[in-house]
């Protein structure tokens, strides 16, 4: 969470970095002389290597210079859950930062019984990052080089209707339902804990579909590594 202060000196800094962490007034007005007192520290929801540690890094490195130190801390798992309570009961004052994602602040929220986080309460929004789209990535060995083909080699062999997502409830797994609807088609999902360890299984053929970031998904179609045959943007 962070203050007041801290929030309009990273809509200046970052000029579109979308992090977020907790606040209250009275720390927000004690605070706003001094900021930063320590050391920044930034929780990552996601294991090593996957678009959202390698954003983090980028950020933070981008902040060094005006805000001095700033260390990243790995706290993966449940799809960004742990990270997000940690950075709701760090000291609210702006020295606990999270990079959240639309699947942590919008679908959680819904997908899990036991959420313990209000995302309006417990967390100062700063700014926006990025925004980036999902890409439908197959194994080479896959017949379909089209979304139609794609279902049609579903629908010729369930068998392999089995599509890997970055984990459940994330925008990967949002995307494979919307999917499913759409084709018709009874999908067996393959949830990983990232998208590093999915791509790896793609690369390898242990899974032939996998719904990834685009912006992890671009170099493999480029080197045709995979295919990337569909996205979630308009282009």
């Amino acid at each position: 969470m962070t203050s007041t202060y801290s929030r309009r000196q990273f809509n200046t800094a970052l000029a579109g970095a979308a992090i977020a962490g907790a606040t209250t007034a009275s720390s927000a007005q004690q605070a706003a002389q001094s900021y930063p007192s320590k050391p920044i520290k930034v929780l990552i929801s996601v294991p090593p290597g996957g678009t959202m540690d390698i954003l983090t890094r980028a950020l933070a490195n981008a902040l060094r210079d005006s805000f001095g130190v700033i260390y990243l801390d790995h706290k993966s798992g449940a799809n960004g859950n742990i990270a997000m309570e940690l950075t709701k009961q760090a000291e609210p004052d702006g020295h606990t930062l999270l990079l959240g994602t639309a699947s942590m602040l919008t679908i959680n929220p819904h997908a899990y019984k036991a959420f313990k986080i209000d995302v309006f309460k417990d967390f100062e929004p700063i700014t926006l990052a990025t925004r980036f789209e999902t890409a439908l990535c197959v194994h080479p060995s896959v017949p379909a080089n089209t979304f139609a083909e794609l279902i049609a080699w579903f629908k010729a062999d369930p068998a392999n209707a089995s599509v890997a997502s970055y984990g459940i409830g994330t925008l990967s797994h949002f995307v494979l339902a919307l999917m499913e609807r759409s084709m018709g088609v009874k999908l067996n999902h393959i949830p990983y804990r990232g998208a590093t360890q999915g791509l790896q299984d793609l690369l390898s053929g242990q899974v032939k579909v996998f719904v990834n970031t685009i912006g992890q998904s671009v170099p493999g179609h480029i080197d045709k590594r995979f295919k990337v045959i569909a996205t979630s943007g308009a282009k």
